[in-house]
């Protein structure tokens, strides 16, 4: 699953409520192939519109855990635990707003730089989705990228026996590097992501619910380009 598995490769991830509205119609997966029930599962997430992320991510030695929101083209919103610092995203089409604790931003932003620790402290730090230490959250925050990575196989894909993912009966469709677990009553969404080689993984759940994704007020907000 192009892109998506490295969500689920350094464990930490769980089997929570794979909760989800009723955007799409239910359909029985029964006597399907393993295509043919991802083809029902990119069905029912592109219909949904938006779709709640909480896992893991494996970036390198890092051990990332994020819990995500996303809402339409290029908006999404959450927190990402990165080394035991917190790190809180906004994305609004080519803004991105990060706001971290002391230890996050002297380790990123402020390279040990204390008087920058102290002007950004508390507020948001907007870039774009190309500057450098930010491209890395911008297509995370992008339910459109996000979904088209996770249901788009690396390779062939085979159906096997599913598993309850949040009390849901889920259809698994796996491939080389992991299974992607797609709800088997009602909407056939996808609903858990798991690497083959490593524990824990990635749950999407709150298909098709409400999100608002605004920019955060500029009084909390300080530009990149005024830390020089």
């Amino acid at each position: 699953w192009v892109g998506v598995l490295a969500l689920a490769g350094c464990g930490g991830g769980d089997d929570g409520p794979a909760s989800s509205s009723t955007t799409a119609a239910p359909v029985s997966l029964e006597g399907l192939t393993a295509d043919q029930v991802l083809a029902k599962a990119r069905e029912a997430a592109q219909a949904a519109g938006s779709v709640r992320v909480k896992g893991s991510i494996a970036q390198g030695d890092q051990s990332i855990e994020v819990d995500l929101k996303l809402g339409g083209v290029a908006r999404g919103s959450g927190t990402v635990m990165l080394d035991g610092g917190r790190i809180d995203l906004v994305r609004v089409g080519n803004d991105m707003y990060f706001k971290a604790d002391e230890k996050t931003l002297t380790d990123t932003v402020a390279q040990g730089n204390a008087q920058i620790v102290t002007l950004i402290a508390g507020r948001y730090v907007k870039a774009t989705v190309d500057t450098p230490g930010f491209s890395d959250f911008s297509e995370l925050l992008d339910f459109v990228a996000f979904t088209k990575g996770a249901l788009t196989p690396a390779g062939p894909i085979t159906r096997v026996a599913g598993k309850p993912v949040g009390g849901v009966p889920t259809v698994g469709l796996r491939q080389e590097a992991g299974t992607l677990y797609v709800a088997d009553d009602g909407a056939p969404y996808p609903v858990r992501l798991e690497p083959a080689d490593a524990p824990g993984g990635v749950t999407m759940s709150d298909w098709g619910s409400e999100i608002s994704i605004e920019a955060p007020p500029a009084d909390q907000v300080i530009d990149v380009g005024a830390l020089g």
